[in-house]
């Protein structure tokens, strides 16, 4: 019972105190070289960055607001001008279908020179003769069929260089 009676007289104090300081005093928790500063800050233009900003993770973004054609913009005859940029999907595709290949004409190689390997050695001499013969000549064929081609172009080359 007897700390509700200096509760009271905290807070009459406290009141008075509060009421006797006339306002806030700022002045303590900003320095002149502060306050100069900012006023400097706001009267002068802010400052114009001499290059633009790129973001590498997201690379260039579409504009539609711009002016001129696009890379990628079909015109109304259905022709394209500029080809559009690759972006990276069609990049992991690419690099992924190259590795396909690749993979695609090293198997080719052995299944194709054990095959040959195995028609001369095992055959009789003309059934060999006329199997090698043959193995040769779809090599050529598929060569000049797909040498043309500049997707299949090294895939072609591989051929012709087995037979």
């Amino acid at each position: 019972m007897e700390d509700e009676p200096a509760d009271e007289d905290d807070s009459v104090i406290r009141k008075r105190a509060f009421d006797m300081s006339g306002g806030l005093d700022l002045s303590n928790f900003l320095d002149e070289g502060a306050v100069e500063e900012s006023k400097q800050l706001v009267l002068t233009e802010p400052e114009q960055p001499d290059k633009e900003v790129v973001d590498e993770a997201m690379g260039d973004m579409f504009d539609p607001f711009a002016d001129g054609p696009q890379p990628g913009d079909v015109q109304r005859d259905g022709t394209v001008h500029l080809p559009p940029d690759t972006d990276s999907i069609t990049e992991l595709a690419t690099t992924g279908e190259k590795r396909l290949h690749w993979g695609i004409m090293v198997g080719m190689i052995v299944v194709y020179s054990l095959v040959g390997w195995l028609v001369g050695t095992t055959l009789d001499p003309i059934v060999g003769l006329l199997g090698l013969l043959g193995l040769a000549i779809i090599g050529f064929v598929l060569g000049e069929r797909w040498i043309p081609d500049p997707a299949m172009r090294m895939l072609g080359i591989t051929w012709v260089i087995i037979t």
